[in-house]
């Protein structure tokens, strides 16, 4: 089955549409025009209970949209619901608890990365990094120099990666 692909100009390029994509497309597009009556009457059949009351009408939309799509084309794996099921316990105790921790690098370490052949050094300072006698506030600004185009600057200097086996080794440790 072909879907005619409508852009800014007068042609229609055809690609090839799944049935069920595009059935699902329009049932999307159904759930986007219900009041907000409609929606909770729609969440009431899904779910078999009544939508929560503090639920807007955008997030009523979402959930049903995102229901409907799992339905179909499969919902999240095992892992990703336990991660956040994890997260959002996390966030139940501290709305202000940081999920994803940032390096904190003790002023006087020196960072090494070798890129293109030329190996970069940057010195940790208490307010900010010394990289090629200049003094940047982040480590993404020396990335930038040095690639010209834009990186994560902990994940070019191998920080996110070393906090990721850090995070795993602390979570399978008895």
């Amino acid at each position: 089955m072909f879907a005619p692909e409508l852009g800014s100009g007068a042609r229609a390029s055809a690609r090839p549409v799944d049935p069920s994509e595009a059935q699902v497309e329009l049932e999307i597009a159904k759930i986007e025009r219900m009041s907000l009556i409609e929606l909770r009457e729609a969440w009431l059949k899904r779910f078999g209970k009544e939508a929560p009351k503090l639920k807007g009408r955008d997030l009523l939309i979402r959930v049903l949209a995102f229901r409907l799509q799992a339905d179909v084309f499969g919902d999240h794996s095992p892992e990703v619901k336990r991660k956040l099921a994890h997260l959002a316990s996390v966030l139940a105790k501290d709305p202000k608890a940081q999920l994803f921790p940032t390096p904190s690098l003790k002023p006087g370490i020196v960072l090494t990365r070798e890129y293109r052949g030329v190996v970069h050094r940057v010195l940790v300072q208490s307010q900010g990094y010394l990289y090629d006698e200049k003094t940047y506030a982040s480590l993404t600004d020396i990335a930038r120099t040095i690639t010209g185009s834009n990186w994560s600057g902990p994940r070019f200097f191998g920080i996110e990666q070393r906090m990721r086996r850090q995070i795993k080794a602390k979570a399978s440790a008895p």
